[in-house]
């Protein structure tokens, strides 16, 4: 006890600005530094700690916060105040190449899901649409290697709008096998694997990641899990206007990878609010999962879910499954439904491919 108690005392709190942070800088209160980066590291090398962040909307975090180390590590905002990351970036250098216009996007991705023109990263931009062969319409882009086109509504010209696409794989990718990272605070953009990428490649050990008050938009997935064994647990978050899921929770064959969605909101996807797939454990506890373009929930493979006084709202915009809705459990998946609201949801409020296999509670 006491020795975990000194260990405690020990773990140092290093700061971290985009505004007056300097590189090699010592990280304390009145030394921050400017590499998140380097903030990590250093608090991990000591064994764990606390990251403090001054990074406002207008100069986000454009680094990756790369969690790796089998260390506790706790990030949040300077004084409890939200801060910013982004892993998009405005394309630039738009030529006119007949009906479209073309760039260079710098990343190194097999295929990019959305491009976002508008006011992102950080106010509600129109997605782009990919098109894999023939012309480009209005609203689309196509990538072709290193090379992006897009046309935009009215044949407008790019250079004049702020066309984002992703360049960074995500703004948080958690690694840690043995460790817990935890985060507070951060309202984090873009991602082409995933704004919140949470993989384990280390069969045996354990990834954590525990989450309050943030937000990952325009990526991927909001939040996407992947791997061996990992334990995510996200606290009034939010996972919306994604390129896929909010909060997408894969695993590999018989790993139960879980998740838990304490009152949070999975708002405006292309596929779903929320969705557990393989053998994963999803358990969501009230929140709201309203405007996806398929169902506010959605279970597939063999995963198990619990779902417990959460509101689903106007979903399925794409009104062309009749399996999607407000709640939909596919394959050999399972679990139980226990007094949701169900509102304005176009197609099966709640499907079951197993009905004997889904419990549903109203009262």
């Amino acid at each position: 006890m006491l020795t975990a108690t000194l260990l405690l005392l020990q773990a140092p709190t290093v700061y971290v600005s985009t505004l007056n942070g300097r590189d090699g800088a010592s990280g304390d209160l009145g030394a921050p530094m400017a590499s998140l980066t380097e903030a990590v590291r250093k608090v991990e090398k000591a064994g764990g700690g606390i990251v403090v962040v001054e990074a406002p909307v207008t100069n986000p975090i454009r680094e990756v916060l790369d969690a790796k180390a089998a260390v506790n590590l706790t990030v949040k905002g300077s004084n409890g105040a939200e801060w910013f990351m982004t892993a998009a970036e405005t394309m630039k250098g738009w030529e006119k190449r007949g009906d479209d216009w073309e760039t260079t996007w710098p990343a190194k991705a097999s295929t990019l899901r959305g491009v976002w023109m508008g006011s992102a990263p950080f106010g509600k931009p129109a997605l782009l649409r990919p098109v894999k062969k023939g012309d480009l319409a209005p609203g689309t882009f196509s990538q072709n290697g290193s090379k992006m086109r897009v046309r935009l509504s009215n044949d407008q010209d790019p250079n004049a709008f702020g066309v984002q696409a992703s360049v960074r794989r995500a703004c948080v990718w958690v690694r840690n096998g043995g460790g817990k990272l935890t985060l507070m605070g951060a309202k984090m953009r873009g991602g082409y694997e995933g704004t919140v990428l949470i993989r384990n490649d280390k069969d045996g050990t354990k990834v954590s990641l525990a989450a309050q008050d943030c937000s990952a938009w325009y990526g991927e997935s909001g939040w996407r899990v992947v791997g061996y064994e990992s334990e995510t647990v996200l606290t009034r978050c939010e996972g919306g206007y994604t390129e896929n899921d909010g909060f997408n929770l894969h695993g590999r064959k018989n790993v139960k990878n879980v998740m838990r969605l304490l009152e949070c909101r999975g708002i405006g996807n292309e596929d779903e609010g929320a969705s557990p797939h393989d053998d994963t454990e999803m358990y969501i506890e009230g929140g709201l999962y309203a405007d996806n373009k398929y169902s506010g929930f959605c279970s597939v493979g063999n995963a198990y879910a619990e779902i417990t006084g959460a509101t689903f709202r106007n979903n399925h915009s794409a009104k062309n499954d009749p399996t999607e809705g407000g709640i939909s459990f596919k394959g050999n998946s399972r679990g139980k439904v226990v007094r949701v609201k169900l509102e304005g949801n176009v197609g099966t409020p709640v499907f079951s491919a197993n009905p004997n296999t889904l419990t549903i509670v109203k009262d």
